[in-house]
């Protein structure tokens, strides 16, 4: 499914290295990509964009309050697995004070697949599941890492969308809907 936000003014939140934002701005009016970590942003600023259409900022997804700018649309790539169980419901609410009613957004993320997909280590006591990775200086440590069913992703959207749809594929899903 190719995402595409023709024409649309859109709020990229946790952009990491702009892998998503060089596509979506072949397509976007504009797009604001933000993230925490000023490394990654260094690292997404130093791709090609058209000229005058991306800009980046370093902003926590937790507080979008302090950010100013509403959207036609929101876009967020491998993120909703790193948002504790019990801050999901906040984190979708801060994304929808900035996009406009009937606004697009799209996630997408990864599924769990057996035998393909790291391993979940543990589980605690609010559901939240994390693997244990290793890294190249061989250190090891715990990701949150969720991996939602498409049932709790539509009673989580219920109220807050229209127009839902659930793409499942062989290691990702997509949802796809408008802000109610």
């Amino acid at each position: 499914m190719p995402v595409k936000f023709s024409n649309k003014k859109l709020l990229e939140v946790a952009c990491g290295t702009g892998y998503w934002t060089q596509y979506i701005a072949e397509t976007a009016q504009s797009i604001v990509a933000i993230d925490i970590n000023k490394e990654v942003i260094e690292i997404a600023q130093k791709k090609k964009y058209p000229p005058g259409k991306v800009g980046f900022e370093i902003v926590d997804i937790y507080n979008l309050a302090a950010f100013n700018g509403l959207f036609e649309a929101a876009f967020g790539g491998f993120i909703w697995s790193h948002i504790p169980v019990e801050k999901l419901s906040d984190f979708i609410d801060v994304v929808h004070e900035r996009v406009l009613k009937n606004g697009l957004i799209i996630f997408v993320d990864n599924k769990y697949v057996e035998g393909s997909s790291t391993p979940v280590f543990k589980t605690d006591d609010a559901g939240n599941t994390y693997q244990r990775r290793r890294l190249q200086d061989n250190t090891e440590h715990l990701v949150l890492k969720n991996f939602p069913k498409a049932e709790e992703i539509s009673r989580l959207l219920s109220s807050r969308a229209t127009d839902l749809e659930y793409i499942e594929l062989e290691n990702y899903w997509v949802i796809k809907y408008r802000k109610a």
